[in-house]
């Protein structure tokens, strides 16, 4: 038979991680969040060339302005937690 006066198991606390931020999550998120930002513009506005008037279709401005905003989220990303780790150093 089983022992009915077992008592169950403690749940057990999680500690808050101290340490490091991982970095390339940062700004893998800095750069998806880019991407969908640019991304997302560029389906709303007129999609033709400045000078050139050339007239792209949405895919294609779609995926150069994601680029565009991929990079510059990243680097977004890269300031804010180069900011936040020379804080956590003073």
């Amino acid at each position: 038979m089983t022992d009915e006066t077992s008592t169950p198991p403690s749940p057990t606390r999680r500690r808050p991680r101290r340490g490091a931020p991982r970095v390339w999550r940062w700004i893998g998120t800095g750069a998806f969040l880019g991407f969908l930002v640019l991304g997302g513009v560029s389906l709303f506005t007129s999609n033709t060339g400045g000078a050139s008037g050339t007239t792209y279709t949405a895919s294609t401005a779609v995926g150069l302005m994601g680029v565009l905003g991929a990079f510059l989220g990243a680097l977004v990303a890269g300031v804010v937690l180069a900011l936040i780790m020379g804080r956590e150093e003073r």
